[in-house]
């Protein structure tokens, strides 16, 4: 496999949350949402590459495979594992 074919399937920008409560992660992310739709840069490397953010307690105890991403780029609310960003 090319580098360049792995580059496409790879790269994720993933935000890790530290200190936020399982109840302020919606809002968090929401406000992570919003600073993204006021920079049109950011906005556009959204567009290109997967971002999600997770809580760094979430990670410790599940994992980074598990369903604890919150996608940036999508709205649904979903979580998914960082390579289903």
């Amino acid at each position: 496999m090319t580098l360049e074919r792995r580059w496409r399937t790879f790269p994720r920008l993933l935000v890790i949350l530290a200190g936020t409560a399982a109840a302020e992660a919606h809002t968090a992310v929401a406000d992570l949402r919003l600073a993204a739709q006021e920079r049109p840069t950011i906005t556009e490397i959204l567009t290109a590459v997967p971002a999600g953010a997770a809580r760094i307690e979430d990670l410790a105890r599940r994992g980074p495979s598990a369903a604890v991403w919150h996608p940036l780029g999508d709205r649904d609310g979903r979580t998914c594992g960082w390579s289903e960003l």
